[in-house]
């Protein structure tokens, strides 16, 4: 699953960076060199746009879910790439499913927890003895 999940991060990171060279290429005229990140860039190659698409193509799930109310699942927020783990809850007045409580990791928060699986395991196991 952690695979899983830091796939979709890096895929929505990409897609979102693409997404914001596609903006910043229509407003610049067609005379003047493009500059991303104060570097000129250069076109895709046929086998980048090759490997591009057919990422796009595999299918990233909204969600991963831990139990009937809580999932996992990848989003950005002001760029920035997040793992969110939330309880959700049914809205009475509505019965809409809506986040509840939870808690959003960085990527560098997720690496960390990631690493510490080994070791949460290793406790977890000895607890259900």
């Amino acid at each position: 699953h952690f695979q899983s999940i830091m796939s979709a991060l890096k895929k929505r990171s990409r897609e979102e960076t693409k997404e914001k060279r596609k903006t910043k290429r229509r407003k610049l005229s067609e005379e003047e060199s493009v500059e991303v990140d104060g570097n000129e860039e250069k076109e895709e190659t046929k086998a980048e746009q090759e490997e591009s698409e057919s990422q796009e193509e595999e299918e990233v799930p909204e969600y991963w879910e831990i139990s009937a109310k809580k999932r996992v699942r990848v989003a950005t927020f002001k760029g920035h790439p997040l793992v969110h783990i939330r309880e959700y809850y049914k809205d009475r007045t509505t019965g809409e499913e809506k986040p509840g409580k939870g808690t959003a990791l960085s990527i560098a928060e997720f690496d960390a927890l990631v690493k510490l699986m080994p070791q949460l395991t290793k406790h977890v196991n000895k607890m259900r003895k």
